[in-house]
């Protein structure tokens, strides 16, 4: 993670600066109950539907010499002389902005992970396969929303060799702003559902919201027997030009074939095409989810010539 000083937040944020500008910032927080690291923490104060983050900062500045970034112009901040603000239209956007200028300074190539299930186990099975040769860095648990991209992304190691970042949303218009924050170099679309669907007209208008993380990355994983996703990424303009790395149990024609499988109560032993030779896997689960999962796996790391 980056180290700024509240000036430099301030003029990435177009925010407002009250009290100490020279101040180092580390830690970025949403959530009053985690543990302060005095004057070099940055409390996002978020109004949410049934909270106010502004609400906490009294408390918060008994015990703490903190910063943070507010949106109500009416907060009476001459009332906490020992805590620094930086006042901007909206917490949101400014957490969202100070996350998307670090990542756009990284030179590490990340991984965006969307779909309607699998995301984190996905996200973790990669992180455990790609860290038997290298640096990985990756979103902690399912921080995957609005607020829980940015603080993935600000927490990423500039010295890693990947990172995997993954996202979700839960109403159409919230992709655009997490791509910016992302800006993934490759894309794993894990699969379509009912997830969230109470804000979305059918799965085609949630398959299209999800597919705008992958507007400008180099490859797009997905299994091309999700008919919904498969028809959406052919239909996609913006998705011409990328590069289509797909598996499937039914296509031969796809990136990695899968001919066989034998399933037993313990695990699945599975025959693969790729590349025009025949694989073999034996795989230690024996449900849909964690087959799928695996498979997930297994096509990245032969895409990107893994042992």
């Amino acid at each position: 993670m980056p180290r700024l000083t509240l000036k430099e937040i301030t003029r990435i944020t177009n925010g407002k600066l009250i009290g100490k500008g020279d101040v180092l910032i580390e830690h970025l927080l949403t959530d009053s109950r985690k543990a302060f690291s005095n004057e070099g923490s940055l409390f996002f104060a978020i109004k949410g539907v049934r909270h106010d983050g502004h609400s906490y900062i009294p408390e918060l500045a008994r015990e703490n010499a903190f910063s943070s970034v507010i949106d109500r112009k009416d907060f009476p901040v001459e009332r906490f002389p020992h805590v620094n603000f930086v006042l901007v239209d909206d917490t949101i956007d400014a957490l969202q902005q100070l996350a998307a200028w670090y990542r756009r300074s990284l030179t590490t190539p990340v991984i965006g992970i969307t779909g309607s299930n699998g995301k984190t186990v996905v996200k973790e099975w990669l992180f455990q396969a790609l860290s038997a040769s290298a640096i990985v860095s990756r979103s902690p648990r399912s921080y995957n929303s609005q607020t829980g991209v940015p603080l993935s992304v600000w927490e990423l190691n500039p010295d890693a060799g990947w990172a995997i970042v993954e996202a979700g949303i839960s109403l159409p218009g919230e992709m655009e702003r997490l791509q910016k924050i992302i800006l993934p170099d490759y894309g794993i679309f894990t699969n379509i559902g009912l997830a969230h669907q109470e804000n979305f007209q059918t799965l085609e208008q949630k398959t299209q919201e999800k597919l705008k993380l992958f507007s400008s990355v180099k490859t797009l994983q997905y299994c091309m027997d999700h008919a919904i996703i498969h028809s959406s990424v052919t239909a996609d303009e913006r998705l011409q030009k990328v590069k289509k790395v797909t598996w499937s149990r039914h296509d031969n024609m796809s990136f990695l074939y899968v001919k066989q499988e034998s399933v037993s109560q313990s695990e699945t032993k599975i025959q693969l095409i790729v590349r025009d030779r025949e694989e073999k896997l034996t795989i230690p689960f024996s449900d849909s989810a964690s087959l799928e999962n695996c498979l997930h796996i297994a096509c990245f790391l032969y895409f990107h010539n893994f042992d």
